[in-house]
């Protein structure tokens, strides 16, 4: 016998871009944050293909597919960090408070910083450490 009781229809599934038009009507950003976000979600939405047509089938690892690509393609550690992996969270961590998705699929992904010795970290030229290095060994 089976149950009487009414199902709750499917939830509508969100895209990318109807995510970005709830999250620009609620905050209100700045037109320059609009421009170089929408660029971003173009780029992610490019990278995901078919899922941008529904956020909760992106998962982390397309995220770390797509941080890779944009590593890849030369793009600076602080423009990938506060560009990129900055706004793709904040657009998810909205989704998840409006229930509009149950996780944060960019939650905890970053890029690591490659820090690049020069000259401007010695704390000493190559004549003085090596005057350094002899009144060192005549101390001897």
């Amino acid at each position: 016998m089976g149950s009487s009781l009414p199902t709750a229809p499917a939830a509508k599934p969100i895209s990318l871009d109807e995510l970005f038009e709830r999250w620009e009507a609620e905050t209100d950003p700045s037109g320059r944050t609009l421009s170089s976000w929408r660029g971003i979600m173009r780029d992610l939405k490019s990278f995901v293909g078919d899922k941008a047509d529904d956020i909760t089938r992106i998962a982390a690892e397309g995220i770390v597919g797509w941080k890779d690509k944009l590593v890849k393609a030369n793009k600076a550690a602080a423009t990938i960090a506060r560009g990129y992996l900055g706004s793709a969270p904040a657009l998810f961590r909205f989704a998840v408070a409006n229930r509009l998705a149950a996780s944060d699929p960019s939650q905890g992904i970053k890029v690591a910083r490659k820090t690049k010795a020069g000259k401007k970290m010695l704390g000493y030229s190559g004549e003085e450490a090596a005057r350094l290095l002899d009144l060192a060994s005549n101390a001897s």
